[in-house]
């Protein structure tokens, strides 16, 4: 959530963090339906000061312990929109670093490549800091016109890149 100064939360100065989650077909998705104009989007949050916890905390190189304070965040953030999907840092590849382009704030992507069986262990539900989340998973190539435009552009660089690979 944060550190709480005077009467405000205060989140890390690393930013958010969203998590392009893919099987061999599929991928998962969260919307929160209390939005009149809800997206698809993929599952994201902000990158805290305790992720990683000491692990973290270990790594003496300052660009590695961010690198791994994002992953942290991207496994924790997984696990809670999606309501359960446990991703390992193996999984994880950090795409694309924070970003403020034309005016519009674009977080940490990463992508998470998993099993199908894994991608089965999302739920019906997820939580965004107290709220209710539909998960649902889409056929790769159905979803890209459903999801948010923030990250559209991000999952078209990938897929194309993914399509392009040897």
């Amino acid at each position: 959530m944060g550190t709480y100064v005077g009467r405000s939360w205060r989140r890390s100065d690393l930013g958010s963090v969203a998590i392009y989650i893919i099987s061999p077909t599929r991928t998962v998705l969260v919307i929160d339906e209390s939005f009149t104009d809800a997206h698809w989007k993929l599952p994201c949050g902000g990158v805290e000061d305790w992720d990683g916890g000491s692990a973290v905390a270990a790594i003496t190189d300052a660009a590695e312990q961010t690198k791994a304070r994002i992953i942290a965040a991207a496994i924790r953030e997984a696990r809670e929109e999606t309501g359960g999907i446990e991703l390992v840092p193996a999984e994880i590849t950090l795409v694309e670093e924070q970003a403020r382009v034309s005016g519009f704030y674009y977080p940490h992507f990463c992508v998470a490549c998993v099993s199908e069986e894994k991608l089965d262990t999302h739920r019906d539900i997820g939580d965004e800091d107290g709220k209710k989340l539909t998960v649902a998973d889409f056929y790769r190539g159905e979803m890209q016109q459903k999801i948010l435009e923030r990250h559209r552009t991000f999952v078209k660089r990938v897929e194309r890149e993914i399509s392009a690979a040897p």
